[in-house]
């Protein structure tokens, strides 16, 4: 073997970085347990312990430390379906925006062409501009698009001299922008949500962003925050040190209700109220600086001490002495990098008041809105936490100041662009323009931060949360602002879409919903190790048996093989949901397909004589081409999935492809590794047992004489199958029909009949109503307001749900839910139908080009479509019959492709012989030819097959309810494929061929 440094330079590299990356998997798992532990049993108390280190360097690896923060960010991802949470698909409302861009008009022209629009939409692939184009051009022909849209807000983009041309680019350049605004907005968001390890994605050309949130147990709270538009707004901002102030005063009042409490005497103090209003009057006076400046003195020189409660230097308090004083400074102060950050000479250095850990702000917010502290500061303070930094779990607390209506001075509204730009000193900057009601409020609020000294703050806060307080450092008196700063590319473009998130109205509807109970989680997770597990114990027995001492090389490569591919899963940041772990299952059955092929060819040259050295040398040279074949074809059926796929189907896909790739790995490069080093050690090995050493060997069966009765018989299973799904049909999941699914756990076991009684009055209709798994669990699906797109849809739905369900005496949880939007329906239905019709072409051409002949193309591709309507056949015949659902869902297509990608390993094989045959001028007719390939290859089919059924009899019996669907199809696909590459594709191919062609 050539090139064996390089291998096993590559091989050391590869494992080290495997390691790397899963060792923040354990890590993590080992400070988990080490918090269960330390809770006791209590969530809560848990999840403050880990927030409490979240900061802290909990790892040292190569040199670096890394906090818990950065631990659990490179950790193993788990899907929903392994954990819990909520996953969701917001389409963003272009309509909204092209109204706004429009300057909301009242044409009623327009506002038909928006109707038509919005319904085409539904069942159109088309996006939404080029639909309103459409349909703007059939209610006003005559008209041109710069009618509507050269107006005041537009005037720097388009004129009244702007063609139609023009204006649609610049419809879809805001609409692009809308999305990509509402994306920013949402991560910005999702950031400061506090959920680990979120998942937020643009759809590409769909208007429409993926939003996926591990184990969030507040729904409707991720509900509101996902779906509320942005609310944008400037404020003035206190000087930190004259807020300083009233932290000092609210101190003082905070503490005599804790000494009165604790019944200790306390110096009542006297507070000036006003006697018109009652309002305290607060000391503005001007010793009130020079007081605040030595008190901040005083809590400096206390922090610098570093919680040192024995310090005894004169004039100093200790910070336990402090924090007796001034309890509530002292709770801002506590385990904070910075305090109050002010220079020498008492000037703030930023508009901060603090920085404090997140794990505390709860607890520090009941003391900053307690109405008795309030009582005693200006009416106009507002507190607002700020946006917690990248890499950090600290928060700053900002002092802002009201307008005389109690909000801030300035809304997002009249923002009218903001955009990423380079300054005149060649760093990045925000460019920020606004309307003139803006320009005049503005004006005023630059004046009077400019004229502060130090100068004073001016604070953008979206959604209630500060994103940026720049220094104002003069009067903008015509809205043109430029905000500078150390930035990055990357920062100016996030404040950019922050700040035009006010411009249009583009609310965010959820339009695809799926949560899943952390319980269904737990289930999943261990299903899924007992099906890994047990799968490579299947596959480890069956090899050991056939192949001996070459079986236990192979059981080695697959054993790399899935640590590999574990790495590499952790290494890429994919999460591992149960699709995934069933594209382990599946890839550890058909990872022995390249050895069996390989070992299947050593035995030929064993029997013909050869020695072990150069059967070993030989056996790999001869397999390789198929190995190569049908590994490539699976691998574009995986690019298929990942193209078309979301979802489950997107997850399987991911470990499909690196499942090929690291097989392809582990099977040619590392057992031919350990082969050569056998040799070198003049061990022997076995590449048999004495009762399978003939094992289907020189077999003879009459395969092509007999292709009539094969054609009779699938053509029979086909017919009965086209006509069960012309008559009952197909078991469309929700996938593909839309509507709300539920997956209800009953404490005692029900009926499907009670249920459906139950919930046709709420409903208004009797849902589908499955057993799902056991008889206390169903599967409850319906259409019931699947139109009503507002935010309290799901709401209203699953009250619905409980209100039908609430009498039957049967105490039940709702362990998942799952909502698909007519829109989402159609278009999955339209992904998946193009999926399939892509596989096969692709396998059509694959084929064509490798063997050179049109006939093995078309019997390959029409074997393909046999396969696919036997096993659509069976599950319209088997549905009802069966003990577990048959829906045709993602899931279901994602099964179909594979059992393509599967189906066609075999015909390759087979093919890959008879080209063989040819070049070598093996006498016979092109049918003798063909039947001897099929019989000198069956032992590869039967073994191969045996080793991926055994993992999918393992994945259907343990994995699960959710994926018992999909692994019938597997298993049903892979009988379906290895019987029809022997007795359709192969015959088929003899058939086409005339015996001038060979």
């Amino acid at each position: 073997m050539k090139n064996q440094g390089v291998v096993k330079i590559f091989t050391i590299a590869l494992t080290l970085v495997c390691l790397f990356h899963l060792s923040f998997t354990v890590k993590s798992r080992m400070i988990d347990a080490d918090a269960a532990e330390y809770a006791h049993g209590d969530p809560a108390l848990k999840q403050r312990y880990l927030d409490s280190i979240a900061g802290m360097p909990v790892y040292d690896l190569l040199l670096k430390q890394y906090t818990y923060m950065q631990v659990k960010e490179r950790e193993m991802n788990l899907g929903l379906d392994l954990q819990g949470g909520m996953n969701v698909t917001l389409e963003v409302s272009l309509p909204d925006v092209i109204h706004a861009l429009a300057n909301k008009t009242k044409d009623p022209q327009f506002m038909e062409a928006l109707k038509q629009a919005n319904e085409k939409s539904t069942n159109s692939q088309d996006n939404y501009v080029n639909l309103f184009v459409e349909a703007i051009r059939s209610a006003a022909p005559n008209k041109k698009l710069n009618s509507w849209f050269a107006n005041k807000e537009n005037k720097d983009k388009i004129s009244f001299n702007s063609t139609d041309d023009e204006v649609i680019s610049f419809l879809r350049a805001e609409s692009d922008d809308a999305v990509e605004r509402t994306y920013r907005v949402l991560r910005s968001r999702i950031d400061q949500f506090g959920v680990a390890q979120p998942i937020i994605q643009k759809l590409e050309n769909s208007g429409r962003i993926m939003v996926e949130l591990p184990g969030v147990n507040d729904v409707e709270r991720a509900r509101k925050l996902i779906q509320s538009s942005a609310k944008l707004e400037f404020w003035n901002v206190y000087n930190p040190a004259e807020a300083f102030g009233f932290l000092s005063k609210m101190d003082k009042t905070l503490k005599a209700r804790l000494d009165e409490e604790n019944g200790l005497n306390t110096d009542s103090t006297a507070v000036e109220t006003d006697p018109i209003t009652g309002e305290p009057i607060v000391n503005q006076d001007t010793t009130a600086k020079a007081d605040t400046s030595k008190q901040t003195d005083d809590l400096l020189a206390t922090l610098n001490q570093g919680g040192d409660t024995t310090a005894q230097d004169t004039g100093k308090q200790t910070f336990e002495q402090f924090q007796k004083e001034n309890p509530l400074m002292a709770k801002l102060a506590n385990g904070t990098t910075s305090f109050l950050n002010l220079d020498e000479q008492g000037n703030s250095r930023s508009a901060e008041l603090a920085f404090v850990n997140a794990s505390d702000t709860a607890e520090i917010d009941k003391y900053l809105n307690d109405p008795e502290l309030r009582d005693v500061i200006p009416g106009d303070v507002v507190f607002r936490w700020g946006k917690k930094p990248e890499g950090s779990n600290t928060l700053g607390l900002y002092a802002l100041k009201a307008s005389r209506d109690g909000g801030p001075d300035l809304e997002g509204n009249v923002v009218t662009d903001a955009k990423s730009v380079i300054g005149s000193t060649g760093g990045f900057e925000v460019s920020m323009s606004m309307n003139q009601e803006g320009r005049l409020v503005w004006k005023r609020m630059t004046k009077e931060a400019s004229e502060q000294d130090p100068k004073g703050h001016v604070a953008i806060v979206l959604d209630d949360v500060v994103y940026s307080a720049p220094v104002v450092n003069g009067e903008i008196p015509y809205g043109q602002t430029s905000i500078t700063g150390s930035f990055s590319q990357e920062e100016t473009k996030l404040m950019a879409n922050i700040l035009k998130s006010g411009k249009f109205p583009a609310p965010a509807r959820i339009v695809e919903e799926a949560i899943v109970g952390p319980s269904l989680g737990k289930a999943a997770i261990s299903s899924g190790l007992y099906s890994i597990l047990a799968g490579f114990l299947s596959v480890i027995i069956i090899m050991a048996v056939i192949y001996s001492t070459a079986g236990w090389v192979a059981n080695l490569a697959v054993l790399l093989n899935l640590f590999f591919m574990m790495g590499v899963l952790s290494s890429l940041g994919a999460a591992l949901t149960l699709p995934g772990i069933a594209g382990i299952i599946l890839t550890l059955g058909m990872a022995v397909d390249a050895n069996v092929l390989i070992y299947e060819r050593v035995k030929e040259e064993l029997a013909a004589g050869k020695n072990l050295k150069n059967s070993i040398y030989n056996g790999y040279k001869n397999a390789l081409s198929a190995i190569l074949d049908s590994n490539i074809t699976t691998l574009l059926t995986g690019i298929v999935l990942y193209t078309f796929g979301s979802g489950p189907v997107f997850g399987f896909s991911i470990t499909l492809i690196i499942g090929i790739l690291s097989s392809l790995f582990t099977a040619i490069l590392m057992t031919r590794l350990v082969f050569e080093w056998a040799l070198r050690k003049e061990k022997y090995i076995k590449f048999s047992l004495p009762s399978t050493a003939n094992l289907l060997k020189n077999t003879n069966i009459n395969f092509i004489g007999n292709r009539m009765k094969y054609y009779t018989i699938s053509g029979i299973l086909i017919v009965a199958g086209i006509a069960s799904i012309a008559t009952r049909g197909l078991d469309l999941g929700v996938d593909f029909k839309g509507g709300w699914s539920y997956v209800v756990k009953f404490e005692k076991n029900s009926s499907t009949s009670e249920l459906r009684a139950a919930l046709e009055a709420p409903f208004g209709s009797k849902p589908e109503v499955k057993v799902f798994g056991d008889n206390s669990t169903f599967k409850v699906t319906t259409d019931f307001n699947i139109a009503d797109n507002s935010k309290n849809a799901a709401d209203t739905v699953t009250a619905h749900l409980n209100e039908g369900l609430a009498p039957l005496n049967n105490k039940f949880t709702i362990e998942s839910a799952t909502r698909v939007g007519p829109t989402i329906a159609d278009d999955i239905k339209f992904d998946a139908v193009q999926s399939v019709l892509v596989a096969l072409v692709l396998m059509f051409i694959y084929i064509l080009i490798r063997f050179r002949k049109w006939q093995f193309a078309t019997g390959t591709v029409i074997k393909l479509t046999h396969d696919v309507l036997i096993v659509l056949g069976l599950f319209s015949l088997l549905d009802g019959v069966v003990p577990f659902t048959l829906e045709i869902d993602q899931s279901f297509i994602a099964a179909i492709l594979t059992v393509i990608g599967y189906s066609i390993n075999d015909s390759v094989v087979v093919m890959d012989r008879v080209r063989e045959y040819l070049n070598e001028h093996k006498k016979g007719s092109i049918k003798t030819i063909i039947n001897d390939a099929l019989n000198s290859t069956l032992s590869r089919t039967m073994i191969t097959s045996l080793t991926t059924l055994g993992v999918l009899v393992i994945l259907f019996i343990f994995g699960g309810e959710v994926i018992r669907g999909f692994s019938f199809a597997m298993l049903v696909g892979v009988l379906v494929g290895s019987y029809s590459s022997i007795c359709i594709g192969a015959p088929l191919a003899a058939d086409l061929i005339k015996e001038d062609e060979i």
